[in-house]
C-alpha cells in the first residue's frame, strides 16, 4: 500500500512540473507546438496512471473494509494505544 501512495506522489509531482511546463510555453511569444502537445499528453498519461493507482487503492480499503464489515465488527485500528 505504502509503494502505491508513493507511486501516487511521483505522478502528481510529474503532473504538476508538466502543467508548470506547459504554461511557460504558453507565455512564450515563440511557442514551440510540437512541445506543446508533447506535454498535452505527458498530462494526459499522467492523469491516467494516477486515476488507475488510486482506484486501486480506494479498491483495497473498500475489501478490507468489507472484509471486515461481513464479521459483524469493524476494522482494528493499527493506531489504538489499547493493543
Amino acid at each position: 500500500m505504502n509503494s502505491l501512495a508513493q507511486i501516487v506522489a511521483q505522478a502528481r509531482k510529474a503532473n504538476s512540473t508538466t502543467s508548470r511546463q506547459h504554461e511557460a510555453e504558453n507565455k512564450r511569444s515563440n511557442r514551440n507546438e510540437g512541445w506543446i502537445r508533447v506535454l498535452d499528453q505527458k498530462s494526459k498519461n499522467g492523469e491516467k496512471k494516477r486515476d488507475a493507482i488510486e482506484t486501486v487503492i480506494k479498491d483495497i480499503f473498500n475489501m478490507y473494509a468489507q472484509f471486515w464489515g461481513s464479521y459483524g465488527r469493524t476494522a482494528p485500528n493499527q493506531f489504538s494505544k489499547d493493543q
